[in-house]
């Protein structure tokens, strides 16, 4: 049985098990939300680009999880998106260098199972629904094993995550709060009351299998973990990281080395550190630096921006810092900043933003992205605005 047939299989029998009529008892829990967010955007990149771009995304999420009988639970969740404006008709004409097919851009699913579907589409605007969480979990006293599309979150840090292999993400795609699954497997073993052994495998849209095993414990009142694995077929992957404090602030970091699997090729390390304090005013400061090798010749911003991430391009440069806070300036509204920095490019990153409770359930936000400097050796300058009204049910 191929490992796509074996997968659906499994997905199959947790569907049938959920809707067992014979089943008088069955936990079950629904929640999402829907969001509403008109955006502007102005890009000026060198004499190529000089764009101003109005937008809207409405977007609703909705997680389903059951659990038919004793130890096993199936979870679907489903993210739909309208995303309508002149972005899209931009992009369709062959803006910014991109894939000049908005709807196939969105449509694509690097999974191994494509379960993402574009319901209708037009010259300016996509409705697209994808699953990105569709998985059955049994467990067996201290061993757990996960099958189907899921999350496998890796990380030590809060920004950059140069141990989480599978499924990285991008920093600015602040709306996509739950991040990108893998389809796979992922079996975990608690050897005591705080260490862990765990290992998954995962096979992509092009059928390119990451496999790797994960041993975290705890010891001196700190998280540590190390991994080893293979990556993408192409490279092998040892790393660590750790997390835990210094009389009271945070202390974080990562570390992942690539080796090719061919001597042809050039070894990677991608690491990052970082700590973060909390005063006795609740205002949060966050410091976090980003090393990767392989970047040393910057990247294409565009393609940065606008594609997904991965754990070999978390960023455009060799060396990226982050500093953010945040504060509350009351129990209803929040206010945070952020500033990134990429040195060999002379370029930087602003980011600020408001959040409002309206009530238990529904809040307001403004977000602003700005990049200002000299990517590709071109003066460039970049604005995004966004208000969000988010509802959660």
């Amino acid at each position: 049985m191929h490992f796509r047939q074996f997968i659906n299989t499994l997905l199959i029998i947790g569907l049938i098990l959920t809707s067992n009529p014979l089943k008088a008892q069955i936990d079950y829990s629904f929640n999402g939300y829907i969001t509403e967010m008109p955006s502007y955007g102005w890009m000026q990149f060198g004499s190529f680009i000089d764009e101003e771009l109005t937008d809207n995304l409405i977007h609703n999420r909705l997680n389903f999880k059951v659990t038919p009988i004793k130890n096993l639970d199936v979870a679907l969740e489903v993210r739909s998106r309208l995303i309508s404006g002149q972005t899209v008709k931009f992009i369709n004409n062959g803006g910014f260098g991109l894939m000049s097919n908005y709807a196939g851009m969105i449509d694509f699913d690097p999974g191994l199972a494509d379960m993402s579907f574009n319901l209708a589409s037009s010259n300016s605007y996509v409705l697209n629904t994808t699953i990105d969480r569709f998985w059955t979990e049994y467990i067996i006293q201290s061993f757990q094993i996960r099958v189907g599309r899921q999350r496998v979150n890796w990380g030590q840090s809060l920004i950059w995550n140069p141990n989480d292999i599978f499924n990285a993400y991008s920093y600015f795609d602040f709306d996509y709060t739950e991040k990108p699954g893998i389809d796979g497997i992922r079996c975990q073993l608690y050897t005591g009351t705080a260490s862990l052994l765990e290992g998954v495998f995962k096979i992509d849209h092009y059928n390119t299998i990451t496999t790797a095993l994960r041993y975290r414990f705890n010891t001196l009142s700190y998280d540590f973990q190390f991994i080893g694995g293979y990556y993408n077929e192409q490279e092998y992957v040892l790393g660590g990281g750790w997390s835990g404090n210094i009389i009271n602030a945070g202390f974080y970091g990562e570390c992942s080395w690539f080796i090719p699997k061919y001597n042809d090729q050039p070894q990677t390390i991608i690491s990052t550190v970082g700590g973060n304090y909390t005063f006795g005013n609740s205002l949060f400061l966050q410091a976090e630096v980003l090393y990767s090798s392989n970047l040393k010749n910057s990247s294409n911003f565009l393609n940065f921006y606008y594609n997904d991430g991965s754990v070999k391009n978390l960023s455009m440069t060799e060396w990226t810092l982050l500093v953010s806070t945040s504060y509350p300036f009351t129990p209803l509204l929040i206010a945070s900043f952020s500033l990134m920095s990429f040195p060999s490019m002379d370029s930087y990153y602003f980011g600020p933003s408001i959040d409002y409770s309206l009530s238990d359930n529904l809040s307001l936000s403004a977000i602003t992205q700005v990049f200002t400097g000299n990517p590709d050796g071109m003066n460039f300058n970049n604005f995004n605005g966004f208000i969000r009204l988010k509802w959660n049910f």
